[in-house]
C-alpha cells in the first residue's frame, strides 16, 4: 500500500479555524489597547489645560470665557490665555491635527466641552469606549 506524505482537508480547516480565532482576538484586543491609549491622552490634555484654567484664574482674578479658550488658532490660546501649554495639548485624538477640540458644546468624541465664567468652569471629555463624560472643575 502507497502512503501518500500531507495533510487532510480537516486538519487544514482546524489549522484555519485556529488562526481565524488567533486573528480575531488580535484586532480586537489591538483596537481596545487604542481606545484606551487615546483615553489616556485626553485624561492628559484635560488635567493640562485644567492646570492651564487655573494659572490664569491665579493671574487675573477670573477664569476665561469660552470665547477665548475656543479660538481656532491653538498657538494664539496657547500664548494669551492658556499660556506655557503645548498647542497640540488642544487637539483631541481624532481630532484633525493644529485644530482647537474646546468647544462650548457637549463633550463627543473629537473635542473637549468647557462651560465657564468668570467665577468657574468645567471641562468634560467622553471617553470612547465606554462613553462616560470625564469632568473637570474649577478649584475657586
Amino acid at each position: 500500500m502507497k502512503r501518500s506524505s500531507g495533510f487532510t482537508i480537516v486538519e487544514l480547516a482546524v489549522v484555519i479555524v485556529v488562526l481565524a480565532i488567533l486573528v480575531t482576538v488580535t484586532i480586537v484586543t489591538f483596537g481596545r489597547t487604542q481606545s484606551d491609549a487615546r483615553n489616556t491622552s485626553s485624561k492628559a490634555k484635560s488635567v493640562a489645560i485644567a492646570e492651564g484654567l487655573e494659572h490664569y484664574y491665579e493671574t487675573n482674578g477670573e477664569y476665561p470665557s469660552c470665547a477665548l479658550v475656543t479660538q481656532a488658532n491653538t498657538a494664539t490660546v496657547t500664548s494669551t490665555v492658556l499660556k506655557g501649554l503645548d498647542p497640540n495639548t488642544l487637539t483631541r485624538a481624532g481630532a484633525a491635527s493644529g485644530t482647537n477640540s474646546i468647544d462650548c458644546n457637549a463633550p463627543g468624541a473629537t473635542n473637549f466641552a468647557y462651560s465657564g465664567n468668570s467665577s468657574g468652569y468645567t471641562l468634560s471629555y467622553r471617553e470612547e469606549r465606554t462613553g462616560q463624560i470625564v469632568t473637570f472643575t474649577s478649584r475657586h
